[in-house]
């Protein structure tokens, strides 16, 4: 499934500007759809990771995958239970959103209680302050990445077939459902 995130501040993906309270649509599958006005579920279950390289127009685009694949929600593994949440950092204007995804069972192969492939990833988007003069200080404007892909433990219950992480897009799509990466 998906939830929705409000922004907090301002983002500019693609050529397009989001403002605050646009939203972030979080999948499960480890990507966000950015400026959804709803939810594409039911009709797409973005568990097909091969879909970001896809130009077809009918498949969602705007896309932020810091790991898009086949994964599955588990709280079956004692202490290692998955949570997919978010948290608001920094102060204006120089905040950051960071999206995790915790012990999810990642590109889940035919089993979706095999829980020997937990995986945590972070998507980390910045606050930009976009100078208003021409002569701004470069000091005075955020100079940070606009967005980071952070990775953590892989594997987190026992010995992992490599083939699970076989499968998974990283990247970036645009509105016009071309790839980006």
């Amino acid at each position: 499934g998906m939830f929705a995130l409000q922004l907090p501040f301002t983002i500019q993906y693609n050529g397009t500007t989001y403002p605050a309270n646009s939203n972030l649509w979080v999948s499960v599958n480890g990507f966000v759809q950015v400026g959804a006005v709803t939810n594409p579920y039911p009709a797409y279950d973005g568990n097909n990771s091969g879909d970001m390289f896809s130009s077809n127009t009918a498949l969602p685009a705007n896309i932020i995958a810091p790991y898009w694949g086949n994964h599955n929600f588990q709280t079956s593994v004692a202490g290692k239970a998955s949570e997919i949440s978010w948290q608001l950092f920094d102060l204006a204007p120089k905040r950051k959103i960071v999206i995790q995804w915790k012990n999810l069972s990642v590109n889940v192969k035919g089993n979706a209680n095999d829980l020997t492939s937990l995986a945590s990833f972070q998507l980390i988007l910045w606050e930009r302050q976009v100078p208003t003069a021409f002569n701004a200080l470069p000091g005075s404007v955020n100079t940070q990445n606009d967005l980071d892909f952070v990775y953590g433990s892989f594997g987190g219950n026992g010995s992992v077939d490599p083939s699970y992480y076989n499968g998974a897009s990283i990247g970036l799509k645009g509105s016009n459902g071309i790839y980006l990466n």
